[in-house]
């Protein structure tokens, strides 16, 4: 991204700008990169299309046929990863913006509309009473099936554990251990 800069002049600071670039994001978002460029530059060599410098409509087509293999929500995972890649490879990006790949996007969210995400619902013990019961055979335990006595067992186990978790957390730099023993010291 700095070839041909002023900068390059001075090794030391160009070496510093290199290396910022290279690990400006965590692995796991450089894995996530290396994986979304390569499905587009193989995508376009077997479309038979140059893959960078990245052409609008190119890029419109592969984000057309990328809603086969990828969720419309990883898309703009996939395209901050293809903008990134031209960019370190020295190839001018300028499709921030652009019509073409903007209103391809409207037209893939329009035709592949993303779940919405639920409301967030509280298990209460109050809860778990109004739903257990509904299980087939319920409260007959011997006969009720496999799967639903381990849901129900599952479901008490959590509601019960995270409602006294309470008990096992502490201030900042106290325990229950070192309360204790001050206050027997105390005494």
């Amino acid at each position: 991204m700095i070839a041909g800069h002023e900068i390059e002049r001075t090794r030391t600071f160009a070496n510093m700008v290199v290396h910022a670039l290279e690990n400006s994001n965590v692995d796991s978002t450089k894995a996530t990169y290396k994986s979304a460029t390569r499905n587009y530059t193989e995508w376009c060599g077997l479309a038979g299309l140059t893959s960078f410098p990245v052409a609008d409509s190119t890029l419109a087509a592969w984000m057309i046929q990328s809603m086969v293999t990828i969720s419309p929500n990883s898309l703009k995972v996939y395209l901050s990863a293809i903008r990134s890649d031209s960019m370190s490879s020295g190839h001018p990006w300028e499709l921030d913006g652009n019509e073409t790949v903007r209103r391809t996007m409207r037209h893939l969210k329009r035709k592949y509309p993303s779940s919405k995400k639920g409301k967030n619902f509280p298990i209460t013990i109050d809860v778990l009473m109004t739903i257990l019961p509904l299980l087939p055979k319920w409260p007959h335990l011997p006969s009720m099936a496999y799967d639903d006595l381990l849901f129900a067992t599952a479901s008490v186990i959590a509601v019960t554990g995270l409602l006294r978790g309470g008990e096992f957390t502490f201030r900042s730099g106290q325990s229950d251990f070192g309360a204790a023993r001050h206050q027997h010291e105390d005494d």
